[in-house]
């Protein structure tokens, strides 16, 4: 699948913003369009450029491979503004009806747990950058980990210390 042209990203940034004007209030919205066979996600250029970078590892991944789940290639990432940036994908269309059973479910959640890290990272975007889960605070961790175990100390640490911080705030 060809990337798009140049007019064909600027059709793009004007769906993107008539999208943002007409649904940002919304509830349950999201930075989403499909236009014809692109799905676009659209949104602050430091976090989508981790995803697209992540994604494109994971599409390399699992190319080719029978038992992988279908993960959508990357077709084109640009950010003409340096704070607005465009991931555009092939669009899949759902399967009907989706194979959602837990044995399917269990089946792509081993595939990604079997996916060897690039070399060099430990905990975080393919990118680079930090861990980020809603478990954080703002989403993103404080710290860099060099390790699972060293997540898991943090983790203990920061739990130790608001059970400490409970029990003397009940007295």
């Amino acid at each position: 699948m060809r990337p798009p042209s140049s007019s064909e990203q600027l059709k793009i940034i004007q769906l993107c913003e008539l999208h943002e004007e007409e649904h940002r209030l919304l509830p349950y919205y999201n930075r989403c369009v499909v236009l014809g066979s692109w799905f676009i996600k659209y949104g602050g250029h430091k976090d989508l450029e981790l995803e697209y970078k992540t994604q494109n590892y994971l599409w390399s991944m699992a190319n080719g491979q029978q038992n992988a789940p279908r993960i959508p290639q990357v077709i084109a990432y640009f950010s003409p503004k340096e704070q607005w940036a465009y991931l555009v994908t092939e669009r899949i269309d759902p399967i009907l009806p989706a194979n959602t059973s837990p044995q399917a479910v269990a089946t792509a959640i081993q595939w990604l747990r079997s996916v060897p890290r690039p070399s060099g990272l430990t905990l975080g975007s393919v990118g680079g950058g930090s861990a980020r889960h809603k478990l954080f605070k703002d989403f993103e961790a404080p710290l860099s980990f060099s390790s699972a175990e060293a997540l898991q100390k943090y983790m203990n640490l920061v739990y130790l210390c608001s059970c400490f911080s409970l029990a003397n705030w009940s007295r």
